[in-house]
């Protein structure tokens, strides 16, 4: 399975440590996944708030269509996820979701968008996710 990390900050810190913290996660779960991973810093150069790191076992959404972590449409939301959703496609078809990947994370991204934490509900599989809003 994959391997996901983070980092939120309440006192200055440099973008430069963050990434580089989210890079040490990602080596110390090679392990977990041999198929690349992705680290993303918010906030800016000399005051990052948060990082979000994915180190990536690629069972669906394989390639770069699948590369995390994921960011919505129009860059509010970004979304780190470890696990399966069984049901991805049934939800996709029931909330009328516009995917571009074949990926089971886009569409937990979709969702998050379209209904906050309530998605949770109609969620099966086992997975473990982190969801960093913009605003």
């Amino acid at each position: 399975m994959c391997g996901i990390g983070g980092w939120i900050e309440f006192q200055k810190v440099s973008a430069a440590s963050m990434r580089a913290a989210g890079e040490f996660m990602a080596d110390a779960m090679k392990h977990r996944g041999p198929d690349g991973f992705g680290v993303e810093v918010f906030g800016g150069d000399e005051d990052a708030i948060a990082m979000v790191m994915h180190r990536r076992l690629s069972i669906l959404g394989l390639g770069d269509e699948g590369k995390q972590p994921m960011r919505s449409a129009d860059g509010r939301y970004w979304i780190s996820f470890n696990g399966e959703i069984y049901n991805y496609l049934e939800l996709k078809d029931r909330f009328g979701l516009k995917t571009q990947t074949h990926s089971d994370t886009e569409v937990l991204l979709l969702l998050y968008e379209k209904m906050g934490a309530d998605m949770l509900q109609y969620l099966d599989g086992m997975f473990v996710m982190a969801i960093y809003d913009r605003k």
